[in-house]
């Protein structure tokens, strides 16, 4: 029998079938993740389940980066965390994506005809066939991405490429997949405006006075309200959003969901005192692009601070 195995490799690995973090060995097959753990025990994921993922920036002095894993089994959503180096996880990242988007029903447009198509990801593009085409796209070409209904948009110089889901499931990978390859650099013409929501005014002028001594090469909004938060996605240029869990009106993750309403890849930080499993697999599954637990302490600004500059 030939060998299923995609990707296979030590980390560190937490979630709901694990008491803590610790070693394990991570199979990726094109059907399933498993992970197994020294002592013998196995958890077996189908892809299936996996609605989302986001990529979790290192601090300073740190080497892991996490690849954290949503997933929905039974009406209950949970998470994983896979630890590794960063080229690792990279590696890991775009095989775990291309073998996700593998059975993708698609519609591809390429020059404004549209024909039944595939898709597949690379470590250096996108790759679509289109009536036995293949049109080609290297991320650091790519300068504009953007959502029409079940499609996604992806423009560059020499021309765009839509593809069209049939299941917003798969989108929505594509699109995270997107947001988390480092060598995808959107066009900008203006100098990045970062909105800063909480429901206690005060704090939210002092976050972005701190952020403003740290990271000066953006103009930070403070909103006590979520919903006039929202009216600056819809009549301002906005480039990304930091946000609190916990506010009476509307609390982060409802926020979350509306500004993806309006905008797929709007970067949104969920900026929290609150940390429990439940949130943060909500968050992903809202598309989160990261979280950061909230932290008064000069570090605790440091590390809000980097994570704008990396997702912005």
């Amino acid at each position: 029998m030939a060998d299923t195995t995609l990707a296979q490799f030590e980390a560190t690995v937490a979630g709901p079938s694990f008491e803590r973090a610790q070693s394990a060995v991570v199979t990726l097959t094109p059907d399933a993740l498993v992970v197994k753990s020294p002592d013998g025990q196995s958890v077996s994921i189908p892809l299936s389940v996996v609605f989302d993922f986001v990529v979790r920036i290192p601090d300073d002095g740190e080497t892991e980066r996490e690849l954290v894993v949503g997933t929905t089994q039974n009406d209950q959503q949970k998470i994983v965390s896979i630890g590794g180096d960063e080229d690792t996880i990279g590696r890991f990242r775009v095989l775990f994506v291309k073998a996700l988007l593998a059975d993708a029903s698609c519609v591809v447009t390429v020059d404004e005809t549209c024909k039944s198509g595939s898709l597949a990801v690379t470590r250096e593009g996108v790759a679509v066939d289109c009536d036995g085409r293949t049109a080609r796209l290297r991320y650091e070409s790519i300068t504009r991405i953007s959502r029409e209904e079940q499609a996604v948009v992806l423009g560059a110089d020499s021309g765009s490429i839509a593809v069209a889901f049939e299941q917003a499931r798969h989108r929505n990978l594509f699109i995270r997949h997107l947001q988390t390859t480092p060598s995808v650099e959107l066009e900008s013409t203006h100098r990045p405006t970062v909105v800063v929501v909480d429901d206690e005014p005060n704090l939210a002028e002092l976050v972005c006075h701190r952020l403003s001594a740290l990271a000066d090469g953006y103009d930070y909004v403070a909103y006590d309200d979520p919903n006039e938060a929202l009216e600056a996605v819809q009549h301002d240029d906005v480039d990304c959003f930091v946000s609190d869990y916990s506010m009476p009106k509307m609390n982060g993750l409802e926020l979350l969901r509306r500004v993806r309403d309006r905008d797929a890849s709007l970067p949104f930080i969920l900026y929290t005192g609150r940390g429990s499993e439940t949130i943060a697999a909500d968050a992903i599954g809202a598309g989160v692009t990261d979280y950061v637990p909230k932290s008064m302490g000069d570090e605790g600004y440091a590390r809000l601070a980097r994570r704008i500059e990396t997702v912005v």
